[in-house]
């Protein structure tokens, strides 16, 4: 009994002994803690360890443009730069300082072209600055006109070839151009002392095939006038030929042969009582009633009561010149 606990009380005290050797073992071995350690130092570039390997940047990611490229964008517009202020032109001939001053009205400019009061410009330089003005297509027609009278009476040589220059100008409208060819007329019957060239009526026939139909009636007109032969047979084969291209031009055909007192053409133009075209048929009724043809009278009575106002008006005069006796010369 004694020597059982004497045992246990043995083994006791080995495993206390065992268990403060093994304390005092880890106590000398484990390093010396404390409760808040010191926070980690920044390494610096000289303090960092070598390295055999470069370390390479991150490469960033390219990513595909799909915006559509933008064309290059035109200048803006400049504002035009202003314009120098108005300054008529100097003249010698006092008279003209109105007529050459666009800022005149031009009911005063007309005025001092046809109130006598410039019969006539000797100076050339003045001559020229309305002639410069003539050209303008901008300027007043009816002011142009009468500078046209003006240059005619002032013997102005060079009018010829500044008329051809209009009516040649694609910036000249109808009218004006058809005025050119009155005046270029003018200068083929009565140039007077102003120079023409010797081959004016063939510049004048070659206007028969101008764009404008006013300016062909003008062409027309002006050739009878000068009795040019060959226009006086174009006209007579305007009234035969039923042609489109005549169209427009067969009734001052009819009047050009009636001025000619061309009898020989009656029977061309009697078929033009009945037309449907009113000018056409109005001009045969009076050409036809002046030289008293009782051959239309039957015609002429049917146009009175069927026919237009105008057409009814005429047939009346016609009939009235067929009751009127008549000089064979008429």
């Amino acid at each position: 009994m004694n020597r059982s606990l004497l045992a246990i009380l043995a083994v006791v005290a080995i495993a206390a002994a065992a268990m403060v050797v093994l304390r005092k073992s880890n106590t000398s071995t484990a390093p010396n803690e404390s409760p808040n350690p010191p926070a980690a130092q920044p390494i610096t570039p000289s303090a960092a360890p070598a390295t055999s390997r470069t370390e390479s940047p991150a490469k960033t990611p390219v990513v595909a443009n799909t915006t559509p490229p933008q064309s290059p964008q035109p200048p803006s517009p400049q504002p035009p730069p202003p314009e120098p202020p108005y300054v008529p032109p100097a003249v010698a001939t006092p008279a003209l300082s109105n007529v050459v001053n666009e800022r005149v009205s031009s009911e005063d400019r007309v005025h001092g072209l046809t109130s006598g009061k410039v019969p006539e410009v000797k100076n050339r330089q003045d001559l020229d600055t309305l002639a410069k003005q003539l050209a303008n297509p901008k300027e007043d027609r009816v002011v142009r006109h009468e500078i046209v009278n003006l240059l005619v009476r002032s013997n102005y040589p060079e009018l010829e070839s500044l008329l051809f220059k209009i009516l040649e100008n694609p910036a000249e409208g109808q009218d004006f151009r058809s005025w050119a060819v009155q005046h270029i007329g003018g200068l083929l019957t009565n140039p007077g002392d102003i120079p023409v060239s010797p081959d004016l009526t063939n510049r004048v026939r070659r206007i028969l095939a101008d764009r404008d139909l006013h300016v062909r009636r003008e062409a027309l007109l002006a050739l009878s006038r000068a009795d040019d032969p060959q226009t006086l047979e174009a006209a007579q084969g305007m009234l035969k030929s039923q042609s489109p291209e005549f169209d427009g031009m067969r009734d001052l055909a009819i009047h050009i042969v009636h001025t000619k007192n061309m009898r020989d053409q009656i029977p061309q133009i009697r078929p033009y009582l009945t037309s449907s075209n009113d000018v056409l048929r109005i001009a045969a009724m009076d050409v036809l009633g002046k030289w008293g043809d009782q051959e239309s009278r039957a015609a002429m009575e049917v146009a009175q009561k069927e026919g237009s106002y105008r057409v009814k008006l005429c047939a009346t005069a016609a009939l009235k010149n067929l009751a009127e006796p008549k000089k064979p010369t008429e």
